[in-house]
Order: C-alpha cells, then structure tokens, then sequence
C-alpha cells in the first residue's frame, strides 16, 4: 500500500470534443466545465495532434460533422492512444452514421443534445476512470510486494500510469531532481526495467498474489 499522505491521483484527465460545428462544440464544452478542462478540435488532423503529445485523457464527445476524416477515424485514432469512454453523436434522420456508431461500440447521442444526457455520460466516464485507477493501484500493489518497493517507489509507478510527464515528478512529489533519479534507479535496479514506462508496464501486467 502506499503511505500516508501520498500525492498520488487518478490525473486530471481532460475532455475530447470533436465537432466541425463550433456552436456544437461550445454547447459541449459548456456542459463539460464541471468535470474538468477540455480540448475542442474540429477534425481528425487535429486529433491525431493533440495525440502527438501524451496528456491523460477522461473521454471524448465526437460529433457526425467531422473535418478532414470520419466518424470512425476520429475514434480508432483516440482508441490507439487511449481506453477511454467515447459518446458519438448523431443526427436520428443519418441512418448510416448510426449503424457505424453501433459498429464502434461507443455510447450513442442522438441531435438535439440534451444536457442532462450529456451529464449522464460525463459521470459514467468519471466513474469508469476511478475504477481504472483502484485496479491500477491494485496492480502496483501485487508489482511493489514482489519486488519489495518502497511507498515512493510505487507512487513514482502511479503517476507514469496516470500520465504525468518524468520533467514533472519531482514537482509533483515534493522533491528534488537529484532525489528523484536516486529513486528512479533504485526501482528500475530492483523491478529489473530499463525505464519507468517499462516498469510501469510491468506492474500493469502483474496478476495474482506477491
């Protein structure tokens, strides 16, 4: 387990909202302000830039209206980045849309957006984020008894998992760089890792007791 006071939670994951219709997107976004910050992007070139650049991700709102790709491009991009909630949102009247949605197994929104619907998804996706990371924690408890981790040992592996950047752990974790590498290299030293996100996959893979 990890000790008292660890830093350590689920990351503050933002929004995909992506829409060509501006005035769909900022209906969206304005719905999601209460659950944390969002990205709004208009197609799929802009998808796979934000993609480019790791940053945890809560789930994503994509519109039929989709610039430069499709419905399903837009969602098998975010999919080999990311396991997250998708709502896909459709006209009723686009028959085709809506089969292919059903195909994407993805929530499904039928236009006019109602808000108290996208409320409903914006709580499931929460939901659904804080069980990943009680099973996430789960995991690195089993990885860190196996290989007789410290406390800050498994919260250096919580937070890689849940996204945070290595330039940003030592301000996370209240300490300084040179501690910080001293911890990184007695961890990968005692897991066997050539890196935190390797040892971070490995403790994401470790299964049944120490």
């Amino acid at each position: 387990m990890l000790g008292e006071g660890s830093t350590v939670r689920p990351a503050q994951g933002r929004w995909l909202v992506v829409h060509a219709d501006h005035r769909v997107r900022e209906h969206i976004q304005l719905a999601a302000e209460s659950y944390g910050p969002t990205s709004s992007l208009d197609g799929l070139t802009g998808v796979r830039e934000w993609l480019a650049h790791p940053s945890p991700l809560t789930g994503v709102v994509v519109g039929s209206a989709v610039r430069d790709g499709c419905l399903a491009g837009v969602v098998q991009a975010v999919r080999s980045h990311h396991d997250v909630p998708v709502l896909v949102v459709v006209r009723a009247s686009n028959g085709a849309l809506l089969r292919e949605a059903f195909r994407l197994d993805a929530d499904l929104l039928q236009e006019p957006i109602e808000a108290g619907d996208l409320t409903l998804f914006f709580e499931r996706a929460l939901q659904s984020t804080h069980r990943a990371f009680r099973q996430q924690e789960a995991c690195v408890a089993r990885f860190g008894d196996r290989h007789h981790l410290t406390p800050r040992h498994r919260e250096l592996l919580l937070a890689i998992i849940a996204g945070q950047r290595r330039s940003d752990l030592a301000a996370s974790l209240h300490i300084s760089q040179s501690t910080l590498k001293w911890h990184v290299n007695t961890l990968l030293r005692k897991c066997g890792a050539k890196s935190l996100v390797e040892a971070a996959c490995l403790a994401l893979r470790c299964d049944g007791p120490p």
